[in-house]
């Protein structure tokens, strides 16, 4: 079927950081997939609207708290309405990116613990040796 290189991208793509950039840009795809799929008939929107989908899609969520939320706004949408959507779960996505990206987001955005930023000038030191 044709929907399936555009679901396979959904399939594979990783979000690998939670900052407003990434969750826009992820946004951004599923958006993209929505407006492709949409454009090749009903059939084809079904895959995006599919429960297995947004649950898989949720599983991608790069932060344990964002995927807690992203449940408790699913479960209010099913109590609700008896579903979630694809569209659900994109504006869910969208929201998040915006609060990130806001003044408060970005002032609240702390920095690596200490322990962290060793680790990495460890790894990347590791690394530089490998190479030589």
């Amino acid at each position: 079927m044709a929907a399936d290189p555009r679901m396979r991208k959904l399939r594979e793509y990783i979000t690998r950081r939670l900052h407003a950039a990434s969750l826009m840009d992820f946004a951004r795809k599923l958006e993209d997939t929505k407006r492709v799929l949409t454009s090749m008939g009903p059939l084809y929107v079904s895959h995006l609207n599919n429960e297995d989908t947004v649950v898989m899609l949720m599983k991608k969520l790069p932060d344990e708290d964002l995927k807690r939320k992203g449940t408790d706004v699913a479960g209010d949408l099913i109590c609700s309405r008896g579903q979630v959507d694809f569209s659900n779960f994109v504006n869910f996505i969208q929201k998040r990116a915006d609060r990130l990206n806001n003044r408060f987001g970005q002032e609240l955005k702390s920095p690596l613990p200490q322990q962290e930023k060793e680790r990495r000038h460890r790894n990347k030191r590791h690394h530089l040796k490998l190479q030589f």
